[in-house]
């Protein structure tokens, strides 16, 4: 998934681990642009959870912007 954003090309912003606050700065940031939001749902190394429901609800809250 990570190599193939990286050899898509496109300007990519990558926010901090499981940070919803900071996704949705970058998001705004990125207003009027074409956004898609890549992570892992379950990090096996360390075994944390992202916050699927929240960031379910940024990306909502953000589409049309």
């Amino acid at each position: 998934m990570i190599e193939g954003i990286r050899q898509s090309g496109v300007e990519r912003q990558i926010w901090r681990h499981n940070d919803v606050d900071h996704l949705e700065t970058l998001l705004r940031a990125a207003a009027g642009w074409p956004k898609l939001i890549a992570f892992e749902s379950l990090y096996s190394m360390d075994g944390d959870v992202a916050p699927i429901r929240r960031i379910c609800e940024l990306a909502e809250l953000c589409i049309n912007q």
